[in-house]
C-alpha cells in the first residue's frame, strides 16, 4: 500500500501540473477494485501521466516497477474513455518509462492500457489514462470525399475546400489496411494525383480493405481529415463497373459480346471479333466490294495467327495511374484482336453481322448522340465540334492524352474516371487505310462503320478523338471497326 504520504505528493503535483497546463487531460483511473489489487501487486507502474504535445501526438510516462522479474510495457490505445475502448497495440517494445504516439486524429479523446509483462510473460491487469489531442488550427476540409473500386487500386474524388483565407492549401492523402482513421498511416506518393480533386492510388491488394483519409494542408497545420473506406477487386476495367450489362454469342464461332442498352437501343459494347480470313494492311487496297478483315499491326494471311497478334503499345494509360503517357517509356503488350475487334471494310461489315442484329444507320447513330446530350444541329453536322458526349462513349482506360489538349477537362484522355457514363466502353482501335493500305491511330482514335452511303458514294462513319465525334465519309475499301445495334 502506498503511504498518505506518498499519496500526497502524487496529489500535489498532478493537480500542480494541470494548473500550469502541462496535461491536457489527467484522468488516471482504476480499471476496478479487484484490478487495482492485482496492479498493486503485479506491475506497480505510478506516476502514469499523459502529455498533449500537438493535435496528432500524446506522450505517456510512468515509473517501472521495482520487481526484479519485470520485463517490459505492453501499450493499448483507442478513440474513448474505458480499458474496452483500446483495441489498438502500440508497435514495440517499451521497457523504458515513456513513449509517444502519434498519428492520432484531432480533438479526440484517446485511452491508454498500460499493462506490465513479466519475464514468464504474465500481464498485468493494467490501468489506464485518457487524454484529448489539441485542435487543429485549420478547420478547412474537402467534401464528398468518395472512392472509386479498381482492379489493385483505389480512385479517390473529392470537391476542393472552399477557402476563405485564399492561402496556399492543398489535400494530403493517408492510407493504410484497416476501417478506422488511425490505420491510414502511410503518406502518398503524390506523383500520381491530378489536381486537388481526384488521387489514384495503385498497388494495393485485391479483397482487402482499406481506409483513406483527406486532409487540407495550411502550412503547418493539417486538418483532422476526411474519410472514406474501399475494397479493390478483380473486374473487367473496360465496362462501366455501375452499370448492367447483357450477353451476346456468336454461335459461329463461340465469341461472347457484352451488350449495354442505351435510351431505346441495344448496342454491342464491344467491337465485333468475327474473322474468317485476314489480309495484311495491304492487300485489298481499293477493294470497294469485296470483303477484307483486318487485324491491327498484322501484317498476314493466318487466321489463327492474327487472333494471337500482339504490340507493344507505349504511351497510353493501361491501368489508370495517369504515368504511361508522361514518361512515355512504359508499354502494355495487346493482343489487338481480343482488344480492339477487328477492322472491317464496307461489304465485309455488311457480310458478317449476325442474325437479329444490323449495323447502324447515320439516323441510329443520331439518335444514340441526341440521347447522350448532343443537340439536333451539331448532330446533323459533319466534321468536329458536335457537342461534348466524347467522354460518355469512352472507356476508362486504354486513351492516350494528346498534348495539344493537356488539362482540358473535355478530352478523353483527361481523368479518365469520368469517361464511359453511358456504357458503351469505346476503345482507340484506329483504323486500315483504305487507297494506301497501312495501319494508324491506335491508341489515339475509335472509327466506326455506319450503314449509310452519302451522296458523293463514300459511306458516312463517326470517329472519336480527343474532344470530339467526328461525323465524316470514308471510301467502303478503309478498315474501321463495328458496333452493330440489335434488331
Amino acid at each position: 500500500m502506498k503511504t498518505y504520504k506518498s499519496l500526497s505528493r502524487v496529489t500535489l503535483m498532478v493537480v500542480t501540473m494541470c494548473l500550469l497546463g502541462t496535461f491536457v487531460s489527467c484522468e488516471k483511473s482504476e480499471l476496478n477494485e479487484q484490478d487495482e489489487q492485482n496492479e498493486q501487486s503485479d506491475s506497480k507502474i505510478s506516476e502514469l501521466t499523459a502529455h498533449v504535445f500537438d493535435y496528432s501526438s500524446i506522450g505517456l510516462s510512468w515509473d517501472n516497477p521495482e520487481s526484479a522479474d519485470f520485463d517490459h510495457i505492453e501499450i493499448y490505445y483507442g478513440e474513448g474513455s474505458i480499458a474496452a475502448d483500446a483495441t489498438t497495440q502500440f508497435t514495440g517494445t517499451i521497457s523504458d518509462n515513456g513513449t509517444v504516439i502519434d498519428k492520432l486524429l484531432s480533438e479526440t479523446k484517446y485511452v491508454f492500457l498500460l499493462k506490465t509483462v513479466d519475464t514468464e510473460e504474465n500481464k498485468s491487469a493494467g490501468v489506464i489514462i485518457t487524454a484529448t489531442t489539441k485542435a487543429r488550427k485549420n478547420k478547412i476540409e474537402v467534401s464528398n470525399l468518395t472512392a472509386i473500386v479498381r482492379n489493385e487500386r483505389i480512385i479517390l474524388k473529392w470537391t476542393p475546400p472552399n477557402n476563405p483565407k485564399e492561402s496556399l492549401m492543398y489535400p494530403i492523402v493517408y492510407y493504410g489496411e484497416g476501417t478506422t482513421a488511425a490505420d491510414a498511416t502511410t503518406q502518398y506518393n503524390w506523383g500520381g494525383v491530378y489536381g486537388d480533386t481526384l488521387t489514384i492510388i495503385s498497388e494495393l491488394t485485391n479483397d482487402t480493405q482499406y481506409v483513406f483519409v483527406v486532409r487540407t494542408l495550411d502550412y503547418p497545420e493539417e486538418s483532422k481529415g476526411v474519410m472514406v473506406t474501399a475494397t479493390p477487386i478483380e473486374m473487367n476495367e473496360v465496362l462501366n463497373s455501375d452499370l448492367t450489362y447483357h450477353s451476346f454469342t456468336d454461335t459461329r464461332d463461340g465469341e461472347v459480346y457484352k451488350t449495354i442498352q442505351i435510351g431505346n437501343q441495344t448496342w454491342m459494347a464491344e467491337n465485333f471479333r468475327y474473322l474468317p480470313s485476314v489480309y495484311s494492311a495491304a492487300q485489298g487496297v481499293g477493294s470497294d466490294d469485296e470483303s477484307r478483315y483486318y487485324v491491327q499491326g498484322y501484317e498476314g494471311s493466318d487466321v489463327s495467327a492474327a487472333k494471337t497478334h500482339t504490340m507493344d503499345i507505349f504511351g497510353i494509360d493501361w491501368n489508370g495511374d495517369g504515368m504511361e503517357y508522361q514518361n512515355g517509356t512504359n508499354k502494355m503488350v495487346v493482343n489487338c484482336y481480343q482488344t480492339y475487334g477487328v477492322l472491317y471494310n464496307k461489304p465485309a461489315a455488311i457480310a458478317v453481322c449476325p442474325a437479329g442484329w444490323h449495323l447502324p444507320t447515320d439516323e441510329e447513330w443520331k439518335t444514340l448522340e441526341m440521347y447522350l446530350g448532343m443537340s439536333e444541329s451539331d448532330a446533323n453536322k459533319d466534321g468536329q465540334d458536335r457537342g461534348d458526349i466524347v467522354k460518355k462513349l469512352a472507356a476508362q482506360i486504354a486513351w492516350s492524352e494528346s498534348p495539344l489538349y493537356t488539362n482540358m477537362p473535355e478530352t478523353i484522355g483527361y481523368n479518365f474516371y469520368s469517361n464511359n457514363s453511358s456504357g458503351f466502353s469505346a476503345l482507340p482501335g484506329g483504323y486500315r487505310q483504305g487507297y494506301y493500305g497501312g495501319f494508324g491511330d491506335l491508341g489515339l482514335a475509335a472509327y466506326w462503320w455506319t450503314a449509310t452511303q452519302d451522296a458523293s458514294n463514300t459511306v458516312y462513319y463517326r470517329e472519336l478523338r480527343d474532344s470530339d465525334i467526328s461525323r465524316g465519309s470514308h471510301y467502303r475499301s478503309t478498315g474501321l471497326s463495328v458496333r452493330y445495334i440489335k434488331d
